[in-house]
C-alpha cells in the first residue's frame, strides 16, 4: 500500500535541510578558522626558528584573517543550500522604511544593552554558588578590535554574513510556518550560535529586532542595524573614548544606553496595536516545534556551540 504522506511533509524536510545547512556552516567555518589561525602559528614560528614569541602570538590570536577566511568558505554552503532564494533573500524589499522607524529600531538595539551588564551579573554570580566563572565569556563578549583585520571582520563582514545566514536563510526558510515561529527560533539559534551562555541570551533579543526588520522591511536594513552595533557602539566608541577615565566612559555608554532603552519602550508601548497586526493571523504550523526539536542537524549544531559554551566556564579564583 502506498504510504500517504502529511499535507506539510515537504516543508518539514525544509527544517531538516535548514538543519542541516546551519550545521555545515557551523563545522566548517569552526574548522576553517581554526586551520588558517593554526597556519599563520606555524609561519610566524618558522620566521622566528621555530619558536614563537609573545607579540608574534598576540598578532596571530588578535587577526581576523582565519574568521574572515571562514566566513567566505561557509557562505559557499548556504549559497549551496540556499542557491534558488539566496539573491532573493537579500534583495526583497517588504516594507519602505523612514528614518524614524529605523532610529526607533535602533534605540531598541541599543537599549536591551542597558540590561546585559546586570543580566551577565546576575549569571556570573548564579556560577559562582557552584565555584565557577563566565569571567572568560563576558570579556569575549565586550572585548574591542585591536588590528584592523579584526576590524573588518567584527564591524563589517561578520554582521554582513551573520544576517545572510541567520535572516536571510534560516529566518526566511522558516517564515512558511508562521512568522512568530520563524523570528524565535532563527534568533534563538542566532544565540546558540554564539557560544557564550551571557552573550547568547543578549544576541536571542538582538535577533527578535534583527527578524522583525527584516521581515518588515529588509535584510539590509537588519545588516544596517548589526554593523551599527558592531561598529559604532563597539570598536568606534571604544576608540573615541579610549583616553577617557574608565568611570566615564563607563557613563557615557550607559547614559546612551539607558536613553535608547527609554524611547524604545515608549514607541514598544505606543505602537503595540501596530506590532500585534503585524504577527495577526500568523499561526505557527502543526508539528514545526517537533520538527525543529527532533532535526539532526539543529540537534549538533546546538551540541557544538554548547560545548563551546561550557568549556570556556572556568573556575572561580579565590
Amino acid at each position: 500500500m502506498e504510504q500517504t504522506l502529511p499535507r506539510n511533509y515537504s516543508n518539514h524536510q525544509d527544517i531538516k535541510k535548514t538543519g542541516w545547512m546551519l550545521c555545515l556552516y557551523t563545522l566548517i567555518f569552526s574548522g576553517v578558522s581554526y586551520l588558517a589561525a593554526n597556519f599563520l602559528i606555524q609561519q610566524a614560528a618558522a620566521k622566528n626558528d621555530g619558536m614563537l614569541s609573545q607579540a608574534a602570538w598576540e598578532a596571530v590570536s588578535e587577526s581576523g584573517l582565519p574568521y574572515l577566511l571562514a566566513l567566505a568558505v561557509g557562505l559557499l554552503i548556504i549559497w549551496g543550500f540556499r542557491r534558488q532564494h539566496f539573491f532573493q533573500d537579500i534583495t526583497n524589499v517588504h516594507q519602505k522604511i523612514n528614518v524614524k522607524t529605523f532610529l526607533i529600531l535602533l534605540c531598541a538595539f541599543v537599549g536591551i544593552q542597558f540590561i546585559f551588564p546586570y543580566f551577565s551579573t546576575a549569571v556570573e554570580s548564579l556560577f559562582n554558588l557552584f565555584g565557577l566563572s563566565l569571567q572568560n565569556q563576558m570579556d569575549a563578549a565586550t572585548a574591542s578590535s585591536t588590528t584592523l583585520s579584526m576590524l573588518i571582520y567584527s564591524s563589517l563582514a561578520a554582521p554582513i554574513c551573520e544576517e545572510l545566514v541567520f535572516r536571510g536563510a534560516v529566518l526566511h526558510s522558516l517564515e512558511k510556518f508562521g512568522r512568530p515561529f520563524a523570528m524565535i527560533v532563527s534568533s534563538a539559534l542566532f544565540g546558540i550560535y554564539h557560544g557564550n551562555f551571557t552573550q547568547g541570551v543578549f544576541a536571542f533579543c538582538a535577533g527578535m529586532i534583527l527578524s522583525y526588520t527584516a521581515l518588515r522591511f529588509s535584510l539590509k536594513w537588519a545588516i544596517a542595524l548589526h554593523m551599527f552595533n558592531n561598529f559604532v557602539l563597539g570598536d568606534l566608541f571604544s576608540f573615541a573614548t579610549a583616553n577617557l577615565p574608565v568611570t566615564t566612559q563607563t557613563l557615557l555608554l550607559v547614559g546612551i544606553q539607558l536613553i535608547g532603552l527609554v524611547i524604545a519602550l515608549y514607541f514598544l508601548i505606543k505602537r503595540r496595536q501596530q506590532i500585534v497586526t503585524f504577527f495577526k493571523n500568523q499561526p505557527t504550523e502543526s508539528g514545526a516545534v517537533k520538527s525543529v526539536l527532533t532535526s539532526a542537524g539543529l540537534l549538533i549544531f546546538t551540541g557544538v556551540n554548547l560545548y563551546m559554551a561550557i568549556s570556556s566556564v572556568q573556575p572561580l579564583l579565590q
